[in-house]
């Protein structure tokens, strides 16, 4: 294979990983879906007790913590330092623009992280903010 189809094949590739990607997780998610509705319907034929906690915990989305906020903001800076490292790896083998690009994306990457951080340390505490309500259903009111 010649240079300058590779050169064409790469932003090929890169663009079609990402419809991939996307599609892998939804097929994923979709499939964890499947298999929790059929432990239920297999509890519910054999005679089993659900819990109220337990068809809590299923249907309402998982409250965001200040604790998630610090752990995303942690791993989109370490992307955004991996990607710095890569692009300077890029930068010495090809001495071109696209070091200029990597270093581009690495820094929204850090930006982002920087952002989560942010939240992390300056937004109120979200639990004394909802109040009595914090963790509660309207099912189990």
């Amino acid at each position: 294979m010649n240079e300058s189809n590779l050169e064409l094949m790469i932003p090929i590739l890169i663009v079609l990983s990402i419809p991939l990607i996307a599609w892998l997780y939804f097929y994923f998610r979709q499939r964890s879906n499947e298999e929790v509705q059929l432990t239920l319907r297999t509890m519910i034929e054999k005679g089993h007790q659900l819990s109220p906690e337990l068809l809590e915990t299923l249907s309402f989305p998982k409250q965001n913590t200040p604790e998630k906020d610090l752990r995303r903001g942690v791993r989109m800076i370490s992307i955004g330092i991996s990607i710095v490292v890569l692009g300077f790896f890029i930068g010495e083998a090809t001495r071109n623009e696209l070091s200029f690009i990597i270093v581009g994306i690495a820094a929204a990457f850090g930006i982002m992280g920087l952002t989560y951080i942010g939240f992390w340390k300056f937004m109120p505490d979200r639990e004394k903010d909802s109040g009595d309500k914090a963790g509660k259903s309207p099912m189990t009111e």
